[in-house]
């Protein structure tokens, strides 16, 4: 949270644009109940090194607790991050984690929102929290802006 205030803060300063993703993991309960807790930390594990590879280097990523992590893009228009958010639901749709003789394959649900003259770095992280029950009302596996 404190480099993510620094981030804000320099955003405000410099006009740049900062959007941030709110990612959920769907389903992720039914995985530890079916596979075990091992499987559900081989799961996020997994997510978390495929996410991070597809972030540019000085993006923030975070695991907020549970199955639930943000992504805070630094310069990164509405667009922008609504691109970065579809790259990231593609990468989760295709992989698979092996857990003894299953594969198991998870989906994830994103909401994004970026920075106006109105928010504060809550009211970013509640829109964007907003937006990711909008996607999993949606269906789940899809990303919604706020």
């Amino acid at each position: 949270m404190d480099a993510a205030q620094v981030e804000f803060a320099r955003a405000r300063r410099s006009g740049a644009p900062l959007s941030l993703l709110s990612i959920d993991l769907d389903h992720f309960k039914t995985i530890n109940d079916t596979w075990g807790h091992e499987a559900g930390d081989a799961v996020l594990q997994h997510f978390t090194r495929s996410t991070r590879a597809l972030l540019r280097e000085y993006d923030l990523f975070a695991r907020m607790g549970g199955d639930e992590f943000v992504v805070l893009l630094p310069y990164t228009s509405s667009a922008d991050a609504e691109r970065t958010a579809n790259r990231i639901l593609s990468t989760a749709r295709q992989q698979r984690v092996a857990i003894g003789n299953a594969d198991i394959q998870y989906t994830i649900s994103i909401g994004h929102s970026t920075v106006d003259d109105e928010y504060d770095l809550e009211s970013l992280l509640r829109r964007a929290d907003s937006a990711l029950y909008k996607a999993k009302s949606a269906g789940r596996g899809c990303v919604a802006c706020a």
